[in-house]
């Protein structure tokens, strides 16, 4: 089962922060990002979707980063 996560910019703050964790589809997501933002004033929202079954590698695509 996925997981949809909502990211976005909470009012009077300018960086991304975890918004919602509680979805539990993609139509419950979009429903919580229109609250969100037309009644929080959140803005830039997004959804990410996780499966919790899938391995971590996967969504880090071989990047690395180098210090």
């Amino acid at each position: 089962m996925n997981e949809f996560i909502i990211w976005g910019i909470p009012p009077q703050q300018t960086t991304e922060t975890l918004l919602h964790t509680k979805s539990t589809s993609i139509d419950n997501a979009k429903k919580v990002i229109g609250i969100l933002e037309t009644v929080h004033g959140c803005t830039n929202c997004r959804i990410q979707v996780l499966n919790p079954t899938d391995c971590p590698s996967k969504y880090w695509n071989g990047l690395t980063e180098t210090i």
